[in-house]
């Protein structure tokens, strides 16, 4: 592919709302480092046009302007990322690399699919993440707090688990709770 045709592709809207571009060069890393981080496997740019369409679109609809924290995250990238002293990513577990290929040539996320990070302004992040859990298809739905990104995966399996990542002194400890849980987590704070 040309430089020309690559631009062109990554100009191009993937769903109503947001371009290929938004999605892969996205984040304090990337934006400071301006790093390649295209995904090369074709499955890996289908799973983000449909994130972006199931996901990002709907999200846009209902609450506006959404600010992108992560997206693709490219071989590249997540070195850049693992460096640094605490770099909170799992590449493994986290499907930011989408159909990626590790060393070995299997998934280095096992299951698939794609995941974004984001956060609404003068919105909270439990809002969104209980509306997102009421009207959404998603195989995770990591909660970190009302101030902080919500992340929100889409996979071959949409299992729909709502993760609350409870940071216990300088730990985050990921515990699985239910929609009622999050609403009522919401509701006391």
């Amino acid at each position: 592919m040309t430089n020309q045709e690559l631009v062109e592709k990554l100009d191009k809207y993937c769903s109503h709302h947001y371009r290929f571009r938004d999605l892969f060069h996205c984040g304090e890393t990337w934006l400071y480092s301006q790093c390649d981080n295209l995904p090369s496997q074709p499955q890996s740019w289908t799973a983000y046009s449909q994130i972006a369409t199931e996901i990002l679109d709907p999200l846009t609809e209902q609450f506006g302007e959404i600010h992108l924290s992560f997206g693709f995250c490219g071989k590249q990238l997540r070195n850049l990322i693992l460096k640094k002293d605490r770099p909170r990513i799992a590449p493994n577990l986290d499907q930011h690399a989408a159909y990626e290929l590790n060393q070995s040539g299997g998934l280095i996320c096992p299951r698939g699919g794609a995941a974004i990070d984001l956060k609404v302004i003068n919105t909270s992040s439990q809002i969104l993440a209980i509306w997102a859990a009421s009207n959404l298809p998603f195989d995770r739905l990591y909660y970190y707090g009302s101030d902080r990104p919500l992340h929100i995966s889409i996979g071959p399996q949409n299992n729909r688990q709502i993760i609350w990542l409870k940071n216990f002194g300088n730990r985050l400890i990921p515990r699985q709770i239910t929609l009622e849980n999050l609403t009522n987590l919401a509701n006391n704070g």
